[in-house]
């Protein structure tokens, strides 16, 4: 056996979200007896990175580059002679793809380019989008995680035959039980079904029209809703006077997936989506799933068998989706078949074997 391949994943973040939970998690999977990984992010003034220090806190190598602002070209050299000590790297978003390109990466490395999807609240972000899409033509490989991207990508300009798919993974449910309850937290009946979303409030994530949605649904229930962002304060507002339904706000949490198995299913009511890392980690813990039929949700969740599935920004047919639930059987049989479909198609050991598939195609082909 020949000397490891080394490999970088570049990601600028200073958070711990779900690319960068995919990342990890990956590492802990990989052969790392063939394959050397790095995991390596961008650095702002003093602050510690978030992403740098769990890496290191698992025993993963990292590598910090130096910035003073956004697309700072003072990082060129120092990135560019980083590049030099691997043999692939893996960029994870404009930022780590532009500049890897303008650093005119050595001869030798072979790059691939992910590709999760883009979402913008500010002009400037849409710019940075725009000029990613344009460079994403120069990587040797782009790679989604989805097969709903693919189409997109051509029309950018990007061969079909210089794309590739590797489908977010999860890891399999462990039953840890929080010290409190969500019902005994937020004083919830027991006779009242209790539904969980999570993510980012923004526009992209759809709170808005869950909460529109319940104004249709007939059945009282109990929502909770994990997470932080922008539209937080008018979620809240919207939320108001939905009685008789119970809506809480439980903010960012770690460990909210811990309370899956408390619930009477996960509410995904996305405009916006890839691959939810949320409906994966619910389909593991057989929490039973109602999500908009939006990017390659349809590709996880087949409808009625591992699922529910609602056209997005239709609030009455979210509604009739979260009723059909709450009638439904044999939801014992969806949370068998949704789990079922994780544990063959989306775990940790399936993806490595994928990931490590292209770390191979790119050193061939660099």
């Amino acid at each position: 056996m020949g000397e490891a391949i080394r490999v970088l994943h570049l990601r600028s973040s200073n958070f711990v979200g779900g690319p960068e939970k995919q990342l990890l998690s990956h590492v802990d999977h990989v052969d790392r007896t063939r394959y050397a990984i790095t995991l390596g992010s961008f650095l702002e003034g003093s602050q510690d990175n978030a992403f740098l220090s769990k890496a290191s806190e698992g025993g993963i190598p990292t590598l910090g580059i130096r910035q003073k602002f956004v697309l700072d070209v003072s990082t060129l050299g120092p990135l560019r002679k980083a590049l030099s000590e691997f043999d692939v790297v893996l960029t994870h978003d404009y930022k780590a793809t532009i500049l890897t390109i303008l650093a005119k990466r050595p001869k030798h490395l072979g790059h691939g380019a992910y590709v999760r999807g883009w979402t913008a609240e500010q002009r400037r972000v849409h710019i940075y989008n725009a000029l990613e899409k344009i460079f994403l033509r120069r990587a040797d490989l782009v790679v989604t995680v989805a097969d709903k991207k693919i189409a997109e990508l051509i029309e950018l300009g990007i061969p079909k035959d210089r794309i590739r798919v590797i489908p977010n993974a999860t890891l399999p449910a462990v039953m840890e039980t929080p010290s409190r309850s969500l019902r005994e937290e937020f004083e919830i009946p027991s006779n009242l079904p209790l539904f969980l979303t999570a993510g980012r409030f923004s526009s992209e994530k759809g709170q808005d029209v869950l909460m529109d949605a319940l104004g249709c649904l007939k059945t009282p229930v109990a929502v909770v809703l994990f997470g932080d962002g922008p539209t937080l304060t008018q979620i809240k507002n919207r939320g108001q006077g939905l009685a008789p339904h119970k809506i809480f706000f439980g903010g960012f949490r770690k460990s909210w997936h811990h309370h899956l198995p408390e619930a009477t299913g996960l509410i995904n009511p996305s405009r916006s989506e890839v691959m939810p890392n949320v409906v994966l980690e619910a389909m593991a813990h057989e929490t039973p799933v109602v999500a908009t039929s939006v990017g390659g949700v349809p590709e996880i969740i087949d409808h009625e068998h591992t699922g529910i599935l609602a056209p997005s920004e239709n609030p009455e047919a979210l509604a009739n989706a979260i009723q059909y639930l709450l009638d439904l059987n044999d939801v014992d049989s969806l949370r068998s078949a949704a789990k079922e479909r994780v544990a063959t198609h989306h775990t940790f050991e399936v993806q490595a074997k994928r990931m490590e598939a292209l770390y191979e195609e790119l050193m061939g082909g660099a």
